[in-house]
């Protein structure tokens, strides 16, 4: 059918022709039959070449993302041993800012020290993570497309989710900039700083993971033809790759703002700009 005005109830738009029927229209048998229309003739659907955008069968951004963390991990864990034996200065305990006398907090707390061989472990294991997500989003597109009636099906996805999270990130960075401000002013700045890295990394997360999906939706169904089995293992390694980036963009995260401030009550900042944008992007 085509996208004509409507006029009237029992009408029928066809390619060619309009044809029109008098009679009530209860079902399929009580439509008109198109005059060029052959019995057992092939229907064959072209699809625009501008429309087939997803048939990689690699990516080179996540073979270069896969092999960088695997360095970073290598790193982290060689300078966790060093600092696990204090071999490196004065970085096996840092004190807390939060806990010296003339802080911007109200209430005072007694100074401590805060062993930096968890936050290196933190990260450590984030760069894992990545690592692996990586690796589970280059398998993911490594798998067949299907059709390309499919893929067309997926394009009209994936720009209509991307599209989404445009408009909603637009609106949400207006709300995180005055959220922003008014925590600088009520709380302090390196709590305003913490909660304006969470809410971008929360981001993030959000759009690889949109990303990831859409493309494993077409590559999981091609995959299903050739079985149950098939079509779960793609839609679980799709899967993954969201699940995955939320624990280790976090545990990056909130090890690199720790470092960065050395301050564990801006913490909580860190924690409330990440779950702004989840909440949201939930709700959307």
């Amino acid at each position: 059918k085509n996208d004509h005005e409507k006029q009237g109830p029992n009408t029928v738009f066809y390619d060619t022709p309009k044809v029109t029927y008098d009679g009530p229209l209860k079902t399929l048998d009580d439509f008109p039959i198109h005059p060029d229309y052959v019995e057992d003739e092939e229907v064959v659907h072209v699809v625009p070449p501008e429309f087939i955008q997803d048939k990689a069968e690699t990516s080179l951004i996540y073979v270069l993302s896969m092999i960088f963390f695997g360095a970073v991990c290598i790193a982290f864990i060689v300078l966790l041993a060093l600092i696990a034996k204090c071999k490196i200065g004065n970085l096996c305990d840092l004190i807390d800012k939060s806990s010296k006398n003339g802080s911007d907090y109200k209430f005072q707390t007694f100074e401590f020290f805060v062993p930096t061989v968890y936050i290196w472990s933190g990260m450590a294991a984030g760069a894992l993570g990545m690592c692996a997500i990586s690796a589970y989003a280059v398998s993911v597109i490594r798998q067949d497309v299907g059709t390309d009636r499919m893929v067309e099906i997926a394009t009209y996805i994936r720009q209509g989710s991307k599209a989404f999270l445009v408009e909603e990130y637009k609106w949400l960075t207006i709300l995180v900039i005055i959220l922003f401000i008014l925590c600088g002013f009520g709380a302090n700045w390196p709590t305003a700083g913490c909660y304006a890295i969470g809410a971008f990394l929360s981001a993030a997360v959000g759009w690889l993971g949109m990303s990831i999906a859409t493309r494993g939706n077409v590559r999981t169904a091609a995959a299903s033809m050739g079985g149950l089995k098939e079509g779960l293992n793609v839609a679980f390694r799709a899967g993954a790759v969201m699940g995955l980036s939320v624990v280790s963009v976090g545990l990056l995260g909130l090890s690199a703002v720790y470092l960065i401030f050395l301050d564990v009550r801006a913490l909580a900042g860190f924690s409330a700009g990440a779950s702004t944008i989840a909440l949201f992007a939930r709700v959307g």
